[in-house]
């Protein structure tokens, strides 16, 4: 949607091959940086693993130790 909005004359005027790719680029990173936002998240953050029970915990320690 945020595409077609676009006019995208100064992609038309330009002659030259390799600008008319560096404005096209710029104009839909622009529009892909507003779409697709970066998004920050810890990979160190502990996550919620309350399906690991008491008994699937002693199981794993046997397997371990038998190998």
């Amino acid at each position: 949607m945020l595409l077609n909005k676009e006019s995208w004359q100064e992609v038309f005027r330009t002659s030259e091959v390799n600008s008319t790719l560096q404005v096209f680029m710029d104009i839909f990173g622009y529009y892909f940086n507003i779409a697709f936002p970066y998004k920050l998240i810890n990979l160190n953050k502990t996550y919620n693993r309350k399906w690991i029970t008491k008994h699937i915990k002693i199981s794993s320690k046997r397997m371990h130790f038998f190998q």
